[in-house]
């Protein structure tokens, strides 16, 4: 499924127009294969876009489920906590501070820190090795 189509249904306070209708467009740029329809598409895209926002008001209007209403809060923390699990606690250095950390260093300081880098990527697998890779390039 597409990442950013959420769940609309059994929600509460009900999903919005706007939460219906951002989901709508993102279904129709998935199917379209472009984010932005080119200037002789764009009455067809957006036509595309109103017809699945009023299927998709129908079929959330019309659901029924005996399950308790979802909270948005608790949904938010729990797709928190599953990123956290799938990409790390956010300890992944950041590239640009990085590469200011080490502007102006001489090499064989920059290529000590470079290797610490490299070993601290092995015990932490979730950080991204598009950190290393660019400061390889810097260096």
């Amino acid at each position: 499924m597409c990442r950013g189509i959420k769940t609309l249904a059994n929600f509460e306070p009900p999903a919005t127009q706007d939460e219906i209708r951002i989901s709508a467009v993102q279904f129709v740029r998935k199917l379209s294969g472009t984010s932005r329809p080119s200037h002789v598409n764009e009455i067809v895209f957006q036509r595309a876009v109103d017809e699945v926002t009023a299927a998709a008001t129908r079929l959330v209007d019309s659901l029924t489920t005996a399950a308790p209403s979802r909270n948005r809060e608790e949904e938010a923390r729990r797709a928190q906590t599953r990123s956290r699990q799938r990409y790390g606690a956010g300890d992944s250095p950041n590239p640009a501070a990085l590469r200011r950390e080490l502007e102006g260093q001489p090499y064989d300081s920059c290529q000590e820190r470079l290797r610490n880098l490299r070993s601290l990527a092995v015990r932490a697998p979730s950080w991204p090795t598009v950190v290393i890779s660019s400061l390889n390039r810097t260096l």
